[in-house]
């Protein structure tokens, strides 16, 4: 069934998230509005993901406003080059994105600065450990993978770097809620480009990296999906 959506033309209600948010300049901060979990299951279907949040997909279709679906499809990239991309969405997007909010909390009065600050500060810290961890567990694994050697998967490795994806979208859950309530519009704009940027890494990660590196690596004994 397809809805009607303004700008958007017409939106299928079994489209997934992934090419809704290609699609739709203000999806990611609609669904961050509406509590629509677009941050795991990027292949969700629409009418799926926001029968789970209780809200209606032709609501939502209708406020999406369109853009250029000209992206490129991270599916189609190897190993290595989403690797490299997650390197440098975090030196050139999330640091810039973290320092932004920092800056813009400082600017904050007692107490909601500190919690703000400190909300960040546990933010950073989880995502630099993360990113590092990747960089000496996982990039070694892509690049033997893209050339067709063995590997083999650390099972404790890849589920420890999914708990952390799941506890990153929910110190971003945090932030967002402090935006929601802040008065200072520089924070709140500051906050939600940071979680959008947290966004696109989990996207990436999540989605197209962790199922491909699982796929193509021998399991240990023992070893259970997730």
């Amino acid at each position: 069934m397809d809805l009607e959506c303004g700008m958007y033309a017409t939106v299928d209600s079994n489209e997934p998230l992934s090419d809704i948010v290609a699609a739709a300049s203000n999806a990611e901060d609609l669904f961050e509005e509406e509590g629509i979990d677009y941050w795991f299951g990027w292949k969700q279907p629409l009418r799926q993901a926001c029968e789970a949040a209780h809200v209606a997909p032709a609501e939502i279709a209708f406020r999406l406003v369109a853009r250029d679906r000209a992206q490129r499809d991270p599916s189609t990239e190897s190993l290595v080059t989403l690797m490299s991309a997650l390197d440098q969405h975090f030196e050139l997007k999330l640091e810039p994105a973290l320092a932004a909010a920092r800056t813009a909390a400082e600017k904050l009065g007692k107490p909601a600065g500190e919690r703000c600050l400190n909300t960040i500060a546990l933010i950073e810290r989880m995502t630099r450990n993360h990113v590092e961890t990747a960089r000496r567990t996982l990039s070694p694994m892509a690049a033997a993978i893209d050339v067709g050697a063995a590997a083999t998967l650390d099972e404790k490795v890849v589920r420890h770097m999914a708990m952390e994806h799941s506890l990153l979208a929910v110190r971003a859950g945090d932030l967002r809620d402090l935006a929601a309530h802040s008065p200072d519009a520089e924070f709140a704009a500051a906050a939600r480009a940071l979680i959008r940027e947290l966004h696109q890494h989990v996207k990436i990660s999540y989605n197209f990296v962790f199922p491909r590196l699982i796929a193509a690596t021998r399991r240990p004994a023992g070893y259970e999906a997730w």
